[in-house]
């Protein structure tokens, strides 16, 4: 049965599904159900037809699930694509992780009272006032701190020399804390 219909089969496949290897997947489930259901089978019909049919059956709910699976993956990315980031915003992610040690160890070679004023002005986003209080400074003095801190940062950019990190440090350390 198999070596008979087999050729006609597999061109009936291909009507719907338009990949050998999945055809070839579906006709030896075809011909597994057939075997399976060998004893229900009515003798008044003909095997031809009913093989095109079981074919044609598989074939369509073949299609069905990957309709299924298809509207699920596109759910999916839609619901969840934020969550994961594309390789751009992984190598973004990377170069700033790398740009805010280089800060860091740059903030660091300031002298202690410098770095913290700097810090808490633009990492914690205080004003220079709320500073002053914090650390029983004058105003003055934090705008000193900040200004030679940020002197100090601008010629380590120029002595890095990529325009990337300069423009980022121009905004991170733009003086938006007056």
């Amino acid at each position: 049965m198999f070596n008979a219909y087999y050729g006609g089969l597999y061109a009936h496949a291909l009507k719907f599904v338009d990949d050998h290897d999945t055809c070839k997947d579906l006709l030896q489930d075809s011909f597994l159900n057939v075997w399976r259901n060998i004893h229900s089978l009515d003798e008044a019909q003909s095997i031809s037809s009913y093989l095109f049919r079981t074919v044609q059956n598989t074939c369509l709910n073949y299609l069905k699930h990957q309709a299924v699976t298809q509207r699920y993956v596109a759910e999916f990315k839609i619901k969840y694509s934020s969550r994961f980031p594309n390789e751009n915003e992984i190598e973004k992610a990377l170069n700033l992780k790398e740009l805010m040690q280089q800060i860091n160890e740059w903030i660091d070679q300031l002298p202690d009272q410098c770095a913290l004023v700097f810090r808490m002005s633009r990492f914690e986003g205080l004003k220079h006032k709320e500073i002053a209080k914090k650390l029983s400074l004058s105003p003055k003095t934090v705008e000193s701190h900040i200004y030679n801190a940020l002197r100090f940062l601008k010629r380590k950019v120029k002595e890095e020399g990529s325009e990337v990190k300069s423009n980022f440090l121009l905004f991170l350390f733009s003086d938006f804390s007056l």
